[in-house]
């Protein structure tokens, strides 16, 4: 129902969500774009050490949002909710 792009920012660079290489890591491209689109879960995986200057930006974009997130708020079942959680960063 509702769609978010991921993407983490680092200088020039962009890891998309849900785009991976042959490593499983995410794409890292010096170009932001969208990411996957077909999916309610985007998911970003960095390699240890490839964010070089120590800051990133997390940028979460709504493309689609067609549904309210609280529950019952509309009186329909419809709803979804979404979350960030960001794992062993400082």
């Amino acid at each position: 129902m509702n769609d978010v792009n991921l993407l983490v920012r680092d200088g020039d660079y962009y890891d998309l969500g849900n785009t991976f290489d042959s490593s499983a890591c995410s794409l890292r491209l010096n170009v932001g774009l969208a990411g996957d689109s077909h999916n309610t879960v985007e998911l970003i995986r960095i390699r240890a050490g490839e964010i070089v200057g120590g800051d990133f930006t997390l940028e979460v974009t709504p493309i689609s949002i067609s549904g309210k997130a609280v529950p019952a708020l509309d009186g329909t079942s419809s709803n979804q909710d979404f979350a960030v959680y960001v794992y062993n960063a400082q």
